[in-house]
């Protein structure tokens, strides 16, 4: 079951980062919206550096 979590967390990890960016993309496109991408892109980018830094 903890290597079960361990590979979803992985993933998980993954998708942020890959999400994270496309937001930060699209708020360099989005000029009325930036704050808001921008702050999405961060988050989800911060969120996935550590869930790796925590997996090692």
């Amino acid at each position: 079951m903890i290597k079960f979590f361990n590979v979803l967390l992985t993933n998980i990890h993954t998708i942020l980062l890959i999400v994270g960016i496309a937001f930060i993309a699209v708020a360099a496109f989005l000029y009325s919206a930036i704050v808001g991408w921008l702050t999405l892109g961060v988050c989800f980018v911060f969120t996935s550096i550590l869930i790796d830094k925590r997996l090692g």
